[in-house]
């Protein structure tokens, strides 16, 4: 295989660097979920660090505010010089452009479950990725993913088929 994109979660670093080393014009994608050295590194060496919020104020040493999300912002630059995208839990996601902080909302739902939300969200990041679209369609679509699946209980089952998905 030679894949065109890698998303990775940090939880199994050093195949991480190899698949990074064996396949370098791949696009890079990590789920920084939680902090740790390796996933520090791993970070500097993506195109995406798609990050939770508890990442973002752990490594910038910010706590968040809606008036200081540029600061947290710049903070993570400083540090990773990447494409960087915060997620917001049921406040949606931010991400930065033009030096910008954009701010994507979720939509409102009433959550029952919210596990394997954070999976989904990724995955249909990196869908939206695959298929070039732009960031903010992107954001759009992984945060009506991520909030449709905590209606539903388990993480299996609460993948909404595409059709679905874009209907809201």
């Amino acid at each position: 295989i030679n894949p065109d994109i890698i998303l990775v979660d940090g939880q199994e670093y050093e195949m991480s660097l190899k698949v990074f080393e064996k396949y370098p014009n791949a696009i890079k994608i990590i789920d920084a979920g939680r902090d740790r050295k390796e996933i520090r590194d791993l970070c500097t060496k993506v195109d995406y660090v798609v990050c939770s919020l508890e990442f973002a104020e752990l490594v910038s040493g910010i706590k968040y505010t809606k008036e200081n999300l540029i600061d947290i912002f710049n903070e993570l630059n400083n540090q990773f010089d990447t494409n960087i995208i915060v997620t917001l839990e049921s406040n949606g996601c931010a991400y930065m452009e033009d030096g910008e902080v954009k701010v994507v909302p979720s939509i409102k739902v009433k959550a029952v479950d919210s596990t394997g939300a954070g999976d989904i969200f990724h995955g249909a990041f990196t869908y939206g990725i695959a298929n070039s679209w732009p960031m903010e369609k992107i954001l759009k679509f992984a945060n009506v993913t991520g909030a449709l699946s905590v209606t539903q209980i388990g993480g299996r089952y609460s993948i909404f088929p595409l059709k679905e998905v874009e209907k809201v």
